[in-house]
């Protein structure tokens, strides 16, 4: 067991924007974060009203931020949006599943010390999001994931189609990028940015990939092999491989941008909404 300081904050129209309170918990690895962050906020909420928490802990669609107190990263302004399976891979979350997903102590602890995430890991953070929705519908994953498989990995004559995923028993890249809810191009490379080098073997845990499939991903972002590390490179074809790459997450993002007001054009077609 080992003490460890919470944080919780609340949005407010005074305390320039946050409300805080500091409470001191002890924890052990098996910690839910989730369990505590509830408890503190129970606990906060009997001392001012304003702070907000559910009746019981199985409230799981309550929407909390859990995150490490002075993290730098652009990734963890809405929260924590990694999670390490079973096997070793990363599970990527959505912005809705960043507020309503559960990490105990020591699995934050993991994803500190591997750089996926950064801040103090004795000073966590619950905070009450304020004015936030989830967009649901179909996202058509399995066309997305297809999309950027069949992109990243051409030169290995990767092609697959909807059938082939649906027929084929043995795992593949496709299948297991389902499994790890990761299929755009900006996902793979904010995971990869957070730090500043990588081993293969970590490359292939994380993502679920085989070694040559590794090799194609990392040379493809722009990325080299030096010393059994890979790094950013500096070369022109490096500098180029990088462009392509964000290129065509400018183009993903503006498809799901025409799909999402398209989502919501037909929502709103025959109310007095649209205008």
């Amino acid at each position: 067991m080992k003490k460890i300081q919470v944080l919780c904050q609340t949005y407010s129209s005074t305390d320039n924007g946050i409300k805080t309170r500091v409470a001191t918990y002890m924890v052990s690895p098996s910690t839910s974060m989730r369990a505590l962050a509830v408890r503190a906020l129970c606990a906060a909420q009997q001392a001012d009203p304003d702070f907000r928490c559910p009746q019981t802990e199985s409230e799981n669609d309550f929407s909390i931020e859990i995150n490490l107190n002075g993290h730098t990263k652009q990734s963890q302004l809405m929260g924590i949006k990694y999670k390490l399976s079973q096997d070793g891979s990363i599970l990527f979350l959505d912005n809705y599943e960043q507020l309503t997903s559960d990490w105990t102590y020591g699995e934050l602890v993991n994803l500190r010390r591997s750089e996926y995430i950064d801040g103090d890991i004795n000073c966590i953070v619950f905070r009450l999001p304020e004015g936030l929705g989830s967009f649901g519908g179909d996202l058509r994953k399995l066309f997305d994931v297809l999309t950027i498989v069949n992109l990243i990995f051409s030169n290995l004559g990767y092609g697959f189609t909807c059938e082939e995923i649906k027929t084929q028993s043995e795992p593949n890249v496709v299948q297991n990028w389902l499994q790890s809810n990761l299929y755009r191009l900006s996902q793979i490379r904010g995971f990869l940015d957070e730090k500043a080098t990588w081993n293969t073997q970590e490359v292939m845990t994380r993502l679920r990939l085989n070694e040559e499939e590794t090799i194609q991903l990392m040379t493809e972002l722009g990325y080299c092999l030096e010393r059994n590390s890979w790094k950013l490179a500096t070369t022109q074809e490096a500098a180029e491989k990088r462009k392509v790459w964000l290129q065509h997450e400018q183009e993903e993002e503006t498809r799901l941008t025409k799909e999402v007001e398209a989502s919501i054009y037909g929502t709103l077609k025959g109310t007095d909404q649209l205008i």
